[in-house]
């Protein structure tokens, strides 16, 4: 049978941020957690809440999806935490009816705005407006890999080759077939 799949795993770097926070704020204790209501701010939340950790606890959890309660939310969690964390924010409006959600860069700046705590985030993107982050690689093995990512000599091509060269692969079929693997976005046709 085959089989038409595609998806992303989204596995937040918790574990690796909360070391960062107690490394950057060694008296933090308590973390707050803003996120979205999409599946993905409820994944990301379930993620940070169940993470085990002797010396920081989530004392708050705060979910909008409306500009004016994200803005809330935030400025809300800062009598009650040590550091913020900003789950997931790509699913937030101006207004309740609105067709569109706000750029992600744009609520960023929202939070930004109105918090005074040091924030903490998991997408690339937030580094721009201030949020810091623990950023996270797993090494895959692939026995064919169709793309791989390496320091080489050259431009579109690997002047002295890659035979000696340490690779990585980014693109490789799944050993099982009829799946190719991505390690990271291929593309930036269509972003958030």
């Amino acid at each position: 049978a085959k089989l038409n799949v595609t998806g992303v795993h989204n596995q937040a770097p918790v574990a690796e941020t909360f070391a960062l926070i107690k490394k950057l704020i060694p008296g933090a204790h308590r973390i707050a957690v803003v996120a979205d209501e999409s599946p993905e701010g409820n994944a990301v939340v379930k993620q940070i809440t169940s993470a085990n950790d002797a010396d920081l606890k989530v004392v708050e959890v705060k979910q909008a999806s409306l500009r004016a309660d994200w803005l809330a939310a935030a400025e809300s969690l800062q009598a009650k935490a040590d550091a913020l964390i900003v789950g997931a924010y790509r699913h937030v409006r101006a207004e309740k009816y609105a067709a569109d959600n706000l750029p992600a860069k744009e609520v960023l700046r929202l939070t930004a705005k109105a918090n005074s705590l040091p924030d903490f985030a998991f997408d690339k993107d937030a580094a721009q407006p201030g949020c810091l982050m623990a950023a996270v690689t797993v090494p895959v093995a692939a026995q064919a890999p169709l793309l791989v990512v390496a320091k080489i000599a050259g431009f579109d091509t690997a002047v002295y080759g890659l035979d000696s060269t340490e690779t990585h692969p980014i693109l490789f079929q799944h050993p099982a077939g009829n799946l190719l693997v991505s390690t990271t976005k291929l593309s930036q046709f269509v972003t958030g």
